[in-house]
């Protein structure tokens, strides 16, 4: 009787562990289609972003500014706060210089960042977060008429926004090559646009 009670004791103590284990998976996977469902999201405020970027209205504005970087920066921040993103924003920005006097081209691309806190992760691998994000590029070659008016400095680099902030940081870039691989391609076709097009 002794060894019936012991191995049915043991086989309580498993069953109590599976049901944990499965549990946690269960847990587990509810927070990674949780994470799914926001990365979707962001990828459709990015999307909306770059199409406000893109609108001829914001084109115009940026570029008549001192500044277009900062101008497709901030309506892109702009579009992402107004659908309800707080997450932290980098805008990667660039006028290429190689191009006819009548012609501007631009490259630029947006990258949301944010995390979903991973109770259920954090219950069996300590403290964690999913991280999510979403990334889209773009380009332009505004309309000139005649040669083209250029400011002294096109705002070339990256501007990040902090979680919930409209405000950037700037960092100057000074050659492609400190640009992400997608927005270079982006510049490429900008500039095959702008030289063929004359």
């Amino acid at each position: 009787m002794t060894r019936v009670r012991s191995e049915s004791g043991a086989i309580n103590i498993l069953n109590v562990i599976i049901m944990l284990v499965l549990l946690i998976a269960l847990g587990f996977a509810f927070e990674l289609s949780a994470a799914l469902d926001q990365q979707n999201a962001q990828t459709n405020d990015c999307s909306a972003a770059r199409d406000a970027t893109m609108a001829s209205q914001n084109l115009l504005v940026a570029k008549n500014s001192d500044d277009p970087g900062l101008a497709i920066a901030t309506a892109a921040v702009k579009s992402l706060r107004a659908n309800g993103f707080n997450g932290e924003v980098e805008v990667w920005f660039y006028e290429a210089s190689a191009v006819p006097q009548s012609k501007r081209a631009w490259a630029w691309g947006i990258q949301t960042k944010s995390s979903l806190k991973g109770y259920f992760a954090t219950y069996s691998l300590g403290d964690f977060d999913i991280p999510i994000g979403a990334h889209v590029t773009a380009h332009a070659v505004p309309y000139t008429a005649g040669k083209a008016w250029r400011p002294a400095d096109s705002g070339n680099g990256k501007y990040s926004f902090k979680a919930g902030s409209d405000t950037p940081e700037y960092e100057e870039y000074t050659s492609t090559k400190e640009l992400p691989q997608e927005v270079i391609d982006e510049m490429k076709t900008a500039v095959n646009q702008a030289t063929n097009n004359k």
